[in-house]
């Protein structure tokens, strides 16, 4: 008698599907699948294979995870099959769970056992967390005579990491602050999260609108791969341009790789760039003068010498109790380009030393709102008492004109007395 047996591996869509169904070890969503047709010898050959296919939950498996897969036998011959038996050939990155064991032993499927009323293969497999993404083999075979003789057909599980992440630990500027014309290196630090290969990972500044310029090679780096938890880092050389002005400037940063699939991930992200450099100012006295009440003004003169502008500057005299101040101790001078000078006026009672040392502290801001000051002990030569030098003309004029008046009297008396001796 023919016999004609048909094995036939498919995968369910639903659980409803699944449910009439004699399960073997486990049942769940099934969807269409495999063909394994067993025919006579006369008409075709013994084996046929063909759409190997395997439902497996969850698609993609990911490293390090679980998966579960499905087969459906089903009988479409007219007797029925006896002694079928199904063994799951795992090999890496798959395992059995624990206590699990690779055969299944159906024993009898009837004739035209089919749709509804098919079996159920179930197992759920580790996956291991080094697995490589892509498509995995599983190896699975059967026997209808008790295990004297196999089949064997391959099938194929998708692998592959939920998110290949890539974190950016750190953007480190070689100097806190890059100075106007200077070029400073910018090293940016990320890590494969993923627990699987990176590659082709491009990272490129957008430099469009802020005043750097990249020195000795492009605005984009390319690391061709990161293996899992692997950390690479690169470096970016940069110049800020001569007349770029101080300040914080926000860098646009794309960050663009693969996993092994071929899938892109892009980032953007931002990171911040300061411009900016250590300010240089110069203290001194521009000129005294002595008021005619007596008091003398010194005016202090501030200069920016520096690179970079300067704001919120204010200059104090500190009290060491030598000055009598006849001004307020502090005076408000505001901002001081670069290249450029303001002045602060401050008058103390005359106490007619010739000689004053002035005690100057001025404080000040970058135009990053860092804070600074600087201490000077300016030497005061204060000038001649103009009180004194008033009397001493006044005198002077006195004597000349009491002189000239004397003279001519003098004179006058004599021309008076040679008139009188005429006359005689």
């Amino acid at each position: 008698m023919r016999k004609i047996v048909l094995v036939m591996i498919l995968v369910l869509l639903t659980l409803g599907m699944m449910e009439p169904a004699a399960a073997v070890a486990g049942s769940g969503d099934i969807s269409t699948g495999q063909y394994v047709d067993v025919l006579d010898e006369d008409e075709w050959e013994p084996v046929r294979i063909a759409n190997s296919q395997v439902n497996q939950l969850p698609d993609p498996a990911e490293p390090g995870g679980y998966v579960e897969l499905r087969w459906k036998v089903e009988n479409l011959g007219s007797e029925e099959a006896e002694n079928v038996i199904f063994e799951l050939v795992p090999s890496y990155p798959f395992s059995l769970m624990p206590g699990d064991e690779a055969e299944r032993r159906v024993g009898s499927v009837w004739g035209r056992q089919i749709g509804d009323h098919g079996v159920i293969l179930y197992y759920k497999l580790k996956v291991d967390e080094n697995a490589v993404e892509g498509d995995n083999e599983i190896r699975i075979r059967y026997s209808l005579d008790n295990g004297n003789s196999w089949t064997t057909f391959d099938f194929d599980i998708r692998i592959q990491t939920h998110d290949a992440i890539l974190a950016v630990n750190e953007v480190e500027v070689e100097e806190d602050r890059v100075s106007p014309g200077k070029a400073s290196e910018v090293y940016i630090t990320v890590t494969n999260l993923a627990d699987s290969l990176l590659k082709d990972l491009k990272f490129k500044l957008d430099l469009d609108d802020i005043p750097f310029a990249p020195i000795g090679s492009a605005n984009e780096k390319v690391v061709e791969m990161m293996y899992a938890e692997e950390q690479s880092t690169v470096a970016f050389d940069l110049m800020a341009e001569p007349d770029a002005e101080s300040g914080l400037y926000k860098v646009p940063l794309e960050i663009s790789y693969q996993d092994e699939l071929g899938t892109t991930y892009t980032r953007d992200l931002t990171m911040g760039l300061i411009v900016g450099d250590s300010p240089e100012i110069i203290i001194q006295i521009e000129d005294t003068e002595r008021e005619a009440s007596g008091d003398v003004t010194a005016t202090v003169k501030i200069v920016n010498k520096g690179v970079i502008d300067i704001k919120f500057v204010t200059v104090h005299i500190k009290d060491t109790g030598s000055l009598d101040l006849a001004s307020p101790e502090e005076y408000y001078v505001g901002n001081i380009d670069s290249d450029d000078y303001e002045t602060a006026e401050f008058t103390w009672k005359d106490d007619r030393k010739k000689e004053v040392s002035l005690p100057v502290k001025i404080t000040y801001k970058d135009a990053n709102n860092n804070e600074f000051s600087a201490e000077e002990e300016l030497e005061v030569k204060a000038p001649a008492a103009q009180g004194g030098g008033s009397a001493l003309v006044g005198i002077l004029i006195v004597i000349l004109i009491v002189g000239a008046g004397v003279w001519f009297y003098l004179r006058w008396k004599k021309k008076q007395k040679g008139k009188s001796s005429k006359k005689q």
